[in-house]
């Protein structure tokens, strides 16, 4: 069963938080590139029938509250 730390309370330094930046504009990019391999396009609204999702953009593009979910 998943059991994620919680991190909250952890101050990072800068160089610290740039790692952390580049790993998760990685990340995305890497599931990107996986939804894309797999036929998935860009849509307003996610549908699973039609393969399209609103998150299939640039990491600069995906809203805040989803980077902080994630």
């Amino acid at each position: 069963k998943p059991n994620p730390l919680d991190l909250s309370a952890v101050i990072l330094n800068e160089k610290m938080q740039e790692l952390v930046d580049l790993l998760a504009e990685n990340t995305h990019n890497v599931w990107a590139k996986d939804r894309i391999k797999h036929g998935w396009t860009y849509g307003l609204h996610e549908d699973s029938t039609n393969k399209r999702t609103p998150h299939l953009v640039p990491y600069n593009k995906v809203d805040e509250h989803i980077k902080k979910a994630n």
